[in-house]
C-alpha cells in the first residue's frame, strides 16, 4: 500500500530483517524528535520536552503499531506536520514561510503511507490547532483557510498514491462493511479502559497461544486485540492531568488544553464504537466511514495531545511553587494507594467472583497475573510522589532528571512484553514447502486451502514468533506469495481484493471438490495445498508434510 514511500528503498539495499528493523527504529525516533520540537515551540522546558518525546515514542500505542508498519510511519509524521502548521501559520518569524512551504510536502509524505484514519485526524488536529491558537487574532479566519489549502495541496501532491488506492477500495469489499456490521469490530469495551493506566491489564501477548493466556479475550472481538496494548503510561497520564488542570492562567495553553481535551475525549468515545449505541450507529450509518474500520484505532489521536500535556505538567509541577509541588506529590502518593490496595485484594483471593464478571470464565487466571501489574503502577506513582515531596529540599536538574527517568522506566518496562522479538531467519529463510511448490509450478498458480480450526502448534519456546514461524513453514493464508509463489483464491485478510475476486474466493470455501475443480481449471491452478487427501479426478498427491498433533498437508 505504500510502495512509493521513500524508506521502501531500504529493502533493495539491505536484508529484509535489517531493513524492517531500521525502518521501525527510524520512525519511532522521528516521531519522538518531532514531539520534542513541537513541545519546545509551545514553551515547554527541557525535561518536559523529554517527557513529551518519550511518551509519544514509547507508549503502548506506538509500540503496538510497529506491527502495522504503514500506520507507524504515518503516526511518526503527525508532530512534524503540526509543528509546520504552528510555525508557518501561528508565528510571525523569518522562517514562517519555509515551514508553510514544508507543510504540504510533509502531508504528501504522510499520505504516501495510505493510512486513511491517521491522515484525516492529522488534518483535523493541524487545522484545529491553528484555529485555537489564532482564535483571538483578527486574521485567524485567513490562517485557518490557508491551512485548508495547504492540506488540499498535500493531498494533490500525493494523488499518485491516493487515486489508485481509492479505486482499489471502491472495487473491494470494504464498502460492504457498513451493511454487515464488521466496521465496528475491535471496538474498545468499557471494561478494557483500565489498561490505559495498567500495563498488561488483559493478559500476556508474547506467547504462542495468546488466546489461552489472554484473560481479557472475552472483552475483544476475535478474542485478541488489533492494537496489542493501549497502555499510555500511568506516569504520563498523571503528569498530563497536572498539565491540563493548571494551564488555565496561560492564554495559549488555556486554548490548547480545551482542544486537547476535546480530541482525547472524542477519541475515547469513538473508540468505544458498538458499545455506545450512538457512536456505533455513527460508524455504521455515515457513507464512506467504513474505510475507517475498527474503532480502536481512534485511540491513536490521544498520543500527541497527551504527550504535550505531560510535558507541560512537568514544567508546572517542578516550577517555583514548592507548596503546589508538594500538594501534587501528595496527590500522587494518594493515587498510589488504590492500585496497591487492589493488588492486595486480588492476591488474597477475594476478587475472583468480581474478576469473573470483568473477564468471563477467566477470573482465576487474571487473579494470578494482575497483582504484579498493579504493584508496578503503585511503584511508579509512589516514585513520582517522592519527587514531589522532595521538591522543597532539592531543586533543578536532579528532580527533573528523576521525573524523566521514572517516565522512561514506566514506558520501557511496559513496552518490552509488547515489542515481541523474532530470529532473523524468520524473514530471511525460504520454507522448504515454498521451494517444493515452486519446483512443481510451471506457469500456473497455487491454491492454498484453509487449515482446520483445531490445528495445534508444536513449540519448544513459548514466544509469539513461534506461531508466525509455524504459519510461514505451512504457508498459511497468503504466506506463499511472500516467497514469490503465484496464488489465486487466497484468503483476503485486508478485504482489498476486487469484489468479484472476493466472491470467487468465498465460493471456494462453499463448493465441493468437483465445483472447485472447475474454478481451478479456469484460473490455471496447478498445485493445491490442503489438509484433505482428496480423491477427486484430476488431483493426485505429490507430497505430504506432517506436524506433530496436526493433520498432514497434502500437495496435490
Amino acid at each position: 500500500r505504500f510502495i512509493l514511500y521513500p524508506s521502501r528503498i531500504l529493502y533493495g539495499l539491505l536484508s529484509p530483517a535489517a531493513a524492517l528493523n531500521f525502518e521501525i527504529t527510524l520512525h519511532l525516533f522521528l516521531g519522538g524528535v518531532g514531539s520534542v520540537l513541537l513541545a519546545r515551540r509551545l514553551g515547554v522546558s527541557g525535561a518536559g520536552r523529554a517527557v513529551a518525546g518519550l511518551s509519544y515514542t514509547l507508549s503502548g500505542l506506538s509500540i503496538s503499531i510497529t506491527n502495522h508498519l504503514g500506520r507507524l510511519i504515518a503516526y511518526s509524521w503527525v508532530p512534524w506536520i503540526l509543528l509546520a502548521f504552528h510555525i508557518g501559520l501561528c508565528e510571525r518569524g523569518r522562517n514562517s514561510w519555509r515551514w508553510r512551504s514544508a507543510a504540504p510536502v510533509l502531508f504528501m509524505i504522510q499520505w504516501l503511507t495510505g493510512t486513511a484514519e491517521v491522515l484525516v485526524t492529522t488534518a483535523v488536529m493541524s487545522i484545529g490547532g491553528v484555529f485555537v491558537v489564532r482564535g483571538r487574532d483578527s486574521r485567524s479566519g485567513g490562517a485557518t483557510l490557508l491551512g485548508f489549502w495547504l492540506v488540499a495541496l498535500g493531498v494533490g501532491m500525493a494523488a499518485i498514491q491516493i487515486v489508485p488506492a481509492a479505486e482499489m477500495v471502491y472495487r473491494s469489499d470494504r464498502a460492504m462493511y457498513a451493511r454487515n456490521g464488521t466496521t465496528t469490530e475491535w471496538s474498545v469495551h468499557p471494561l478494557r479502559f483500565p489498561e490505559l493506566v495498567v500495563p498488561g491489564y488483559c493478559g500476556p501477548i508474547d506467547v504462542v497461544h495468546p488466546e489461552q493466556h489472554y484473560w481479557g479475550a472475552g472483552l475483544i472481538d476475535h478474542r485478541f486485540p488489533l492494537i496489542l496494548s493501549i497502555y499510555l503510561g500511568v506516569s504520563v497520564v498523571f503528569l498530563a492531568v497536572v498539565g491540563w488542570m493548571r494551564s488555565g492562567s496561560d492564554s495559549m495553553w488555556s486554548s490548547l488544553r480545551a482542544l486537547f481535551a476535546t480530541l482525547i475525549g472524542g477519541a475515547v468515545l469513538m473508540a468505544c464504537g458498538k458499545y455506545l449505541p450512538i457512536i456505533g450507529s455513527f460508524w455504521s450509518a455515515i457513507p464512506g466511514l467504513s474505510v475507517f474500520r475498527f474503532p480502536v484505532k481512534a485511540l491513536l489521536v490521544v498520543g500527541l495531545p497527551l504527550a504535550l500535556l505531560a510535558g507541560r505538567g512537568v514544567d508546572i509541577w517542578l516550577g517555583d511553587d514548592n507548596r503546589a509541588a508538594q500538594r501534587i506529590g501528595l496527590a500522587a502518593l494518594a493515587a498510589s494507594v488504590l492500585p496497591l490496595a487492589t493488588a492486595g485484594w486480588v492476591f488474597l483471593g477475594q476478587s475472583v467472583p468480581m474478576l469473573d464478571l470483568i473477564f468471563p470464565e477467566r477470573g482465576e487466571m487474571a487473579a494470578e497475573g494482575l497483582p504484579g501489574q498493579l504493584l508496578q503502577v503503585s511503584m511508579i506513582l509512589a516514585a513520582l510522589a517522592l519527587v514531589g515531596l522532595a521538591s522543597s529540599r532539592a531543586r533543578g536538574k536532579i528532580l527533573t532528571s528523576l521525573v524523566v527517568l521514572i517516565v522512561a522506566a514506566d514506558l520501557i518496562v511496559a513496552a518490552v512484553p509488547v515489542l515481541a522479538m523474532a530470529p532473523r531467519q524468520l524473514l530471511e529463510v525460504t520454507p522448504p514447502l515454498a521451494v517444493d511448490i515452486r519446483n512443481h509450478l510451471s506457469v500456473g498458480r497455487l491454491f492454498r486451502d484453509v487449515d482446520a480450526e483445531d490445528s495445534e502448534i508444536p513449540y519448544a519456546e513459548n514466544r509469539a514468533w513461534v506461531r508466525s514461524d509455524w504459519r510461514l513453514q505451512r504457508l498459511a493464508y497468503s504466506a506463499a506469495a511472500t516467497f514469490l509463489v503465484p496464488m489465486v483464491f487466497n484468503l483476503d485478510i485486508a478485504d482489498l481484493a476486487d469484489r468479484r475476486m472476493a466472491r470467487l474466493e468465498r465460493a471456494t470455501g462453499e463448493l465441493d471438490w468437483d465445483g472447485r475443480m472447475k474454478l481451478f481449471q479456469a484460473a490455471a491452478v496447478e498445485v493445491v495445498l490442503t489438509q484433505e487427501a482428496s480423491s477427486v479426478p484430476g488431483l493426485e498427491v505429490i507430497g505430504a508434510y506432517f506436524d506433530a498433533g496436526n493433520p498432514p498437508l497434502f500437495l496435490n
